[in-house]
């Protein structure tokens, strides 16, 4: 026993001694954190990199969707542009059509006119333009001589007998109508496709920027457009407006609305009619059957200056009232009997007629002030003689027809009605009969000078007395001794008497009478989503792109928290048009927006939904490789998980 008990406690001492051995022995202790730390960082750099890897699929994904958003809605504004390139270029190729028309009718007639003229009264430098590079050209007060006038008629004339009008203006065949036809065409077919190609492309560069599947909502996005009538021209051409028949419809609720944007502030200025014109029912209700502020664009040689070349002519009375009657025709007018070669341009022949053949008299104004520099009372018009001289038109050509308290034009003017007033009252204007007060061959030019006294008026050279102080300290008012003359002038010419028609316009450049062709320019709808106030209705929309969210490392440890298993971006993006909200302006543009809430009520995020909840209309999944509820389920599934609040508390 004894023994034994010896060989255990020598055991137990041999294995004490080994374990004090290896607890003395530290060697290779570190392996066992190195090992456990090895794995912590293996999950740390899987994490990163899968974390690394979702944050670049989020911004590949917010590209994706912005550039989905963006590209619809690009096609969407160009269908739009369009649209608007259609109307305006069909509106011009009618005006161009009725030009033409006109002046190959009018100047024959205007050239054996002036041939009759023989005499030839000087144009006075003094009354011409003094910005004009001659003192033949941009004359804003005198008649312009023969002499000139004859040149310019004769090279009108060269240029109408050289031009085979049929060619261009036949209604069967001729190639502005067939260019008419071709925008029409166009126009038409761009509003019907543009839903395709703007849903089309929308999902196509969404895959293109790395995304599973990518779309647009509304998922059909349709222009908002209907398609008009010929009739629908007329207006735009007349007046510069919509047609009148939207008057009365919702979202179009005064006439303000119904301008047309962008030829009101490019080119209304340009002939100086502005708002005034456009917004002044008075001159709308007389005008009627004229082109107003648009005849520029078919008569641009009528009113090149007040009392300038062509009037001697009789061109420019001429051109307006066949390019009116003309413009009547192309609507529909049977009226087609014109008076050319019947006008009678002496003044002393044909006042005092009374024979009925006297249809309408023309007439038209000018006003402008002036003074002599030197010898300040000597009367500035007429000026008897030579000196130092300033003048100011003041007010612009004013064409007159007399009957005209109504309508000017009249588009129907026969019978006449023998009870208006054909002559104006000359009694207190003095006939001009030298250059220098303004007078033509025909001597139908009247003058009336009236005195005025100023203290400024610095285009004429009269500043301010300064210091302005009087004998009492004051200031004001000025007293007579310090103020300056100029002369006030009111010139006014006869431009012939129209007796009774001699000719029948012909229509082989209009449609059949009774025929409306089958050419329309488009409208916006009649419920008003062309108005700012309902952009959110129509013009904006949205873009949405995603792929798959599955971790590639470890992908059982790192679970997407995402209401979906996919990286679901989205964008919004607006349509607009910062110069005029119609379809006969050509500035339709696109702007990427952060999504927020709507200018109507609720918020866009509702909108969203409403919009993916629609569903996919049958036109959409034809048009887009693969689109199907099953591809819509994520982006539909993300948009139901969040709610508006979160989004912009959030991710805004």
């Amino acid at each position: 026993m004894k023994q034994e008990r010896c060989e255990g406690i020598g055991l137990v001492r041999r294995a004490g001694g080994a374990a004090l051995r290896l607890h003395a022995n530290q060697d290779g202790q570190v392996i066992y954190i190195v090992v456990m730390y090895m794995f912590l960082l293996l999950g740390l750099l899987v994490l990163v990199i899968n974390s690394g890897e979702k944050v670049n699929h989020k911004i590949e994904m917010q590209g994706a969707a912005d550039s989905a958003a963006l590209t619809g809605a690009a096609w969407y504004a160009r269908g739009l542009n369009v649209a608007s390139m259609c109307n305006v270029g069909e509106v011009q190729l009618l005006s161009t059509i009725v030009l033409c028309d006109t002046l190959e009718t009018v100047t024959p007639v205007a050239k054996e006119n002036i041939e009759k003229q023989s005499n030839d009264v000087p144009i006075d430098v003094r009354l011409t333009d003094a910005g004009a590079s001659g003192a033949n050209y941009h004359m804003f007060l005198v008649a312009g001589n023969a002499a000139s006038e004859k040149q310019v008629i004769n090279q009108f004339n060269d240029i109408v007998l050289g031009i085979s009008w049929p060619k261009y203006l036949d209604y069967n065949g001729g190639v502005l109508w067939d260019c008419m036809k071709l925008l029409d065409g166009f126009s038409h077919a761009m509003v019907r496709d543009t839903p395709r190609a703007a849903a089309r492309e929308a999902s196509d560069i969404a895959k293109e920027n790395h995304a599973d599947f990518g779309f647009m909502t509304p998922f059909w996005p349709e222009l908002p457009i209907e398609i008009g009538t010929f009739q629908d021209f007329k207006d735009p051409m007349r007046i510069g407006r919509l047609p009148q028949r939207f008057l009365g419809r919702p979202g179009y609720p005064t006439q303000a609305s119904l301008r047309i944007g962008g030829f009101r502030w490019g080119v209304m200025n340009y002939e100086g009619y502005g708002n005034t014109f456009l917004d002044d029912q008075n001159i709308l209700r007389r005008i009627r059957g004229a082109m107003g502020p648009w005849s520029y664009w078919r008569e641009p040689f009528v009113e090149s200056r007040p009392m300038g070349l062509l009037d001697l002519s009789g061109f420019g009375d001429l051109f307006n009232a066949v390019s009116s009657m003309k413009f009547e025709m192309l609507f529909g007018s049977a009226e087609d009997q014109a008076s050319l070669r019947t006008w009678e341009y002496d003044y002393d022949k044909v006042h005092g007629d009374k024979d009925n053949d006297i249809r309408r008299t023309w007439w038209e104004r000018v006003s402008f002030d002036a003074r002599y520099v030197e010898d300040e009372e000597r009367q500035a018009f007429p000026p008897p003689s030579s000196g130092e001289w300033t003048a100011k038109k003041w007010a612009i050509n004013r064409p007159e027809l007399q009957p005209s308290t109504v309508v000017y034009p009249n588009p129907s003017p026969w019978p006449p009605n023998p009870h208006r007033v054909l002559w104006p009252n000359l009694s207190a204007y003095t006939r001009a009969t030298q250059g220098h007060e303004g007078a033509d061959p025909g001597r139908n030019v009247w003058y009336r000078v009236q005195r005025r006294r100023t203290y400024l008026y610095p285009q004429l050279g009269i500043f301010a007395p300064h210091p302005p102080l009087h004998e009492d300290g004051s200031r004001w008012p000025y007293t007579d001794a310090e103020c300056k003359t100029y002369w006030q002038v009111r010139m006014i010419r006869f431009n012939g008497a129209e007796k009774a028609p001699d000719t029948t316009l012909h229509r082989n450049y209009m449609p059949p009478l009774g025929t409306d062709p089958d050419i329309a320019p488009t409208f916006f709808t009649q419920q008003g989503d062309n108005l700012v106030d309902n952009i959110e209705n129509t013009f904006t929309l949205n873009g949405y792109a995603y792929r798959a969210a599955m971790a590639t490392n470890w992908t059982q440890r790192f679970i997407n928290p995402n209401p979906t298993e996919a990286v679901v971006c989205y964008a919004q993006v607006r349509v607009y048009n910062p110069v005029g909200w119609d379809l006969f302006t050509q500035n339709w543009k696109v702007k990427l927006m952060r999504t927020q809430d709507s200018y109507s009520e609720g918020d866009r995020w509702a909108a969203m939904l409403r919009e993916l909840n629609k569903g996919i209309p049958s036109q959409a999944a034809q048009a887009v490789d693969g689109l199907t509820p099953s591809h819509v389920k994520p982006v539909l599934d993300t948009v139901r998980g969040y709610t508006w609040d979160f989004v912009k508390e959030v991710t805004h």
